[in-house]
């Protein structure tokens, strides 16, 4: 909570001072989109890794 304005962590997401919840919003809400996000990244980069290595390997 911001002590100087009392206002929820959330203020723009839940519009009003905070009562100890902010029913519209929660950092959890747009967690697993994030997540499935970085899942797709690292997927992308451990193939591109692995690619790399093949072709290092064919070479020698």
């Amino acid at each position: 909570m911001n002590t100087a304005r009392k206002n929820c962590i959330w203020y723009d997401q839940c519009g009003s001072e905070c009562q100890g919840k902010c029913d519209d919003y929660s950092p959890a809400d747009d967690a697993g989109e994030n997540e499935v996000f970085y899942q797709g990244v690292l997927k992308e980069n451990a193939q591109e890794y692995e690619k790399v290595i093949q072709e290092y390997s064919d070479r020698g």
